[in-house]
């Protein structure tokens, strides 16, 4: 078998498994990009472990998962696979049998660098750990659905961690069992002991009731413990699961929402997972226990026990009565929880125009009545579960009540003896307790119901890359081409783009000029794949953007807006944000092409390690504007989108930037979108918009001359 060779050379370390995984996909007929792979499953570099293997063939639709290779048993090994070696390079196990020339099975070991080695069972288990991945193609995996997000969703993570359920259930059995020694013991000490003055037995009863509460407490101990490790592990995995599929959500799924609508639908996975470990897991032997205990019950008092289980149904009738109307409540709570989130946020993040505006009085105001407003939605559900809970809690009183009367009559008919009514009474609280706590649970489903749906919302929602998406086994050259491009927004009947056509040769430096609205941002989303075509298609080196893994797209492209966002960090973090490891002399060359190095080295006492604060807030808008410049030039892109760039910036500094064009531009597909005419000599090709159709199209000299619509406007000056 003559596999493929690795597709590029990289920088990487033969410790990144990558490469053979690339080979490998290549033997399957995929070929995909080594800088995307890297980019997707490995962003700090630190080299693709087993997990990250699995991660990445699975994300071009293959089968793979983890394993271990039983040596003994290699034949039935399925190749090729990727095997850890002990000094922890990746290499591809080829094949295993028999060889032309040799008496035992054979292994052929291909390695990283692409050099391939026949070994013997004793060499392989000296060079391998035995840590196996394994990668197939996936039958009918274009037609294979999600799963919904429901309780369903989590059986495969709580399978993941199914040793820790089944300690939990197993500390749960054993703390029901020992719930039998008391009522059993103070029977005895009734019943035998204290009518024959048995000390000796009072003392073996004694140490068995003291050896069980010990042991019962050590257990439920034990068991706290491990539902809040249980709880820990899964408040990682769902965090982690849900922001993923947040960040994988398309553009206008945030345009739609408040932020703080969408921190609040975050926040409630607590619910849902403390539903799940502080509930379900308990309630799963409750039940049955209480089972256990209603039929020992029975064996003492069958009359007494049909009046525990006649309050038992007032315990559910009650639960089932008050539901709904909890559910109903507790929904309206969460609405007006998250409405008064998003206006926190909203507030906090435009401070600067409110303290303008001296609109605090006003935004007070806002904030009481959204405070009032869920004050009393709080109020309405608390008071609903706590009429649930009390009437409930009361039921019980009276059944205790009633098993005392009912139990001393027939202790007085000789039915029953006091020790057996005592221990009677001690397993019907030992029934009674689970009840409650269902009842209880049967509150906090209702709670978990509303939560549950309010995240399916987000987890449900299909994210940008859901589609089968093509990793080009080349790096972008620039080449863009719109063919016949409209595209509406989502509530508009005006087109923001119509009938948009042109094309861009690689390395062409395209101005883009119009008036508001007209459609010059809107071009650039498109190329961004943040929105889809109406109609149309969008090409990029003749291939459809649609069609085109996400995580191999922006890599390769470098965005700078009109308002650019600063994360919190150094001046260094946000230039080297698309590499953490980004060496300092790359940072300072972007930033010097940018125009920022100036500023940086003179003005600020940290230099590239000042703070930026949130957002930037530390920094003027031209400093941001240019840290943002210097941001997407770090990334080395391909194909440049700068829309309105030098907006926030003087007219030295755009001069400057103007400048550093040539350079910035070489090697690079460029649009410059922009209202500063004076940037149109730096383009190859200008594109001049009128409300979303092309207008003129063509060089800036030939288009001054020509005396048309951008003749016009190089005239007024104005757009």
């Amino acid at each position: 078998m003559n596999l493929p060779k690795l597709l590029a050379d990289t920088e990487l370390s033969p410790t990144h498994g990558v490469e053979c995984l690339i080979a490998l996909l290549a033997f399957y007929g995929i070929h995909v990009d080594l800088a995307a792979l890297v980019h997707e499953f490995d962003p700090e570099r630190k080299g693709f472990d087993g997990k990250a293997l699995v991660l990445a063939a699975r994300s071009v639709k293959m089968k793979s998962q983890l394993g271990e290779i039983n040596f003994e048993r290699m034949d039935n090994l399925p190749t090729p696979c990727l095997v850890k070696q002990r000094s922890g390079t990746w290499a591809m196990l080829v094949r295993y049998g028999m060889q032309q020339g040799s008496t035992r099975p054979v292994a052929l070991v291909q390695k990283a660098d692409m050099s391939q080695e026949s070994l013997e069972i004793p060499e392989i288990q000296k060079r391998l750990t035995g840590e196996v991945v394994h990668v197939a193609t996936r039958a009918g995996a274009a037609s294979s659905q999600k799963l919904r997000f429901n309780l369903k969703w989590f059986r495969p993570m709580l399978a993941k961690h199914k040793v820790a359920v089944f300690e939990i259930l197993l500390a749960s059995l054993l703390v029901n069992l020992l719930g039998l020694v008391g009522p059993i013991g103070f029977q005895v000490v009734m019943d035998k002991v204290l009518v024959n003055r048995a000390f000796e037995t009072l003392w073996t009863v004694g140490g068995l009731l003291v050896v069980a509460a010990v042991a019962e407490t050590g257990l439920s101990a034990l068991r706290a413990y491990l539902t809040a490790h249980l709880g820990c592990k899964l408040d990682v995995r769902l965090g982690a699961r849900a922001f993923a599929q947040l960040l994988g959500q398309p553009l206008s799924y945030f345009q739609a929402r408040q932020v703080g609508e969408i921190i609040q639908r975050l926040g409630e996975l607590d619910s849902v997972r403390g539903f799940l470990v502080n509930g379900l897991l308990t309630a799963t032997l409750d039940v049955p226990f209480m089972l256990l205990y209603l039929w020992v019950m029975w064996g003492y008092a069958s009359k007494l026990t049909l009046i525990s289980l006649g309050f038992i149904a007032v315990f559910a009738l009650i639960a089932v009565v008050i539901g709904p109307v909890l559910r109903q409540r507790v929904k309206n709570l969460y609405e007006r929880a998250a409405a008064s989130k998003a206006y926190a946020v909203e507030t906090v993040k435009g401070i600067r125009t409110v303290k303008a505006s001296a609109q605090e009085p006003w935004q007070r105001k806002g904030w009481e009545d959204l405070l009032a407003g869920q004050a009393a939605a709080n109020f309405e559900a608390a008071k609903t579960g706590a009429l649930g809970s009390e009437m409930i809690q009361g039921v019980n009183r009276l059944m205790m009540v009633m098993l005392l009367c009912f139990g001393a009559l027939e202790v007085i008919a000789g039915n029953l003896t006091v020790g057996a009514l005592i221990a009677f009474n001690m397993m019907s609280q030992r029934v009674t307790q689970p009840v409650l706590r269902l009842a209880q649970l049967w509150q906090n489903l209702q709670e978990m119901r509303v939560a549950l749906n309010r995240i399916s919302e987000l987890m449900d929602s299909p994210t940008e890359d859901s589609g089968m998406g093509i990793l080009p086994p080349k790096k972008l050259q620039g080449k863009v081409e719109f063919r016949e491009v409209t595209f509406h927004y989502p509530g508009r009947d005006r087109p923001a783009l119509r009938d948009l056509s042109f094309v861009v040769p690689a390395g062409a430096v395209v101005g883009v000029v119009g008036r508001s609205g007209s459609g010059k941002s809107t071009l650039g989303h498109l190329l961004q794949r943040f929105h889809q075509p109406s109609g149309g298609t969008v090409l990029l080196d003749d291939m459809d953007l649609r069609h085109l893994r996400l995580s191999w797209l922006r890599p390769s492209l470098g965005v700078v807006l009109q308002d650019n966002e600063l994360f919190g960090g150094t001046i260094r973090d946000n230039i080297a944000q698309s590499d953490p490891r980004m060496p300092y002399e790359r940072v300072e060359a972007a930033a010097k092409l940018a125009c920022a190095d100036d500023f940086i080295q003179t003005e600020l006492e940290r230099a590239y390690d000042t703070h930026v604060g949130e957002g930037g807030a530390l920094l003027s808008g031209g400093q941001r504007q240019r840290i943002a410049i210097a941001r997407a030039l770090a990334a080395d892109p391909r194909l440049l989108i700068f829309d309105e760039a030098t907006s926030a910036l003087d007219s030295e500094s755009t001069a400057d930037f103007a400048a550093n064009l040539p350079r910035i531009c070489q090697g690079r597909t460029v649009f410059l979108v922009t209202h500063d005419l004076n940037l149109l000599s730096h383009c190859s090709y200008v594109l001049l918009l009128e409300n979303g159709a092309l207008a003129e199209a063509g060089s800036p000299d030939a288009l001054h001359a020509a005396g048309g619509k951008l003749a016009s406007l190089f005239n007024t000056g104005r757009l």
